[in-house]
C-alpha cells in the first residue's frame, strides 16, 4: 500500500471514530457505562454533587445535540476524505486543516476558560488523530 493511501485510510478511521463517538453520545451518555465520562464534565460546573433530576436532563439534552453535531461533522469529513481527497484536490485538504484548526482552537478556547481540561485534552487527541496524516498527505497533492 502507498502512503497517500494508509494516510487516507488513518483519516477514515478517524472520521469514522468522530461519527461512532457522536452516536455514543447522542443516544448513550445516560447509560451507567458513561457516568465517568459525565463526571468529568459535570465537576467544573456542578462539583461533586449528584446532579438533580432537571440538571441530567439538560446534560442529556446538550449530548445529544453535541453528539448529533460530531455525527453530522463526521460525515462531512468522511465524504471530503473519500472523495476530493481520494483525487489529491488540494482543497479538501485545505478545508479538512482550516475546519479543524478552527474548531480546535474555539472549542478548547471556551473548554479551558470553563475549566472543562477533560474536553481540551480530548480536542487535543482529535486534533492529533488528524493533523499527522495531514502533514504526510500534503506531498502528494495535485499542484
Amino acid at each position: 500500500m502507498d502512503r497517500f493511501r494508509l494516510w487516507k485510510r488513518w483519516l477514515l478511521i478517524a472520521g469514522t471514530v468522530m461519527v461512532g463517538f457522536g452516536a455514543a453520545l447522542a443516544f448513550l451518555s445516560g447509560m451507567p457505562f458513561f457516568e465517568a465520562f459525565n463526571e468529568q464534565f459535570n465537576a467544573p460546573f456542578w462539583g461533586a454533587e449528584a446532579l438533580t433530576g432537571a440538571e441530567l436532563s439538560y446534560q442529556r439534552w446538550v449530548n445529544g445535540v453535541l453528539g448529533a453535531t460530531m455525527i453530522g461533522w463526521g460525515i462531512f469529513f468522511l465524504f471530503i476524505v473519500k472523495y476530493p481527497l481520494e483525487k489529491k484536490e488540494p482543497w479538501a485538504w485545505s478545508c479538512i486543516l482550516f475546519g479543524i484548526v478552527t474548531w480546535f482552537i474555539i472549542d478548547t478556547g471556551i473548554s479551558v476558560y470553563f475549566g472543562v481540561y477533560a474536553n481540551a485534552l480530548l480536542n487535543t487527541a482529535l486534533l492529533l488523530l488528524v493533523l499527522v496524516p495531514l502533514a504526510f498527505t500534503k506531498r502528494y497533492l495535485r499542484s
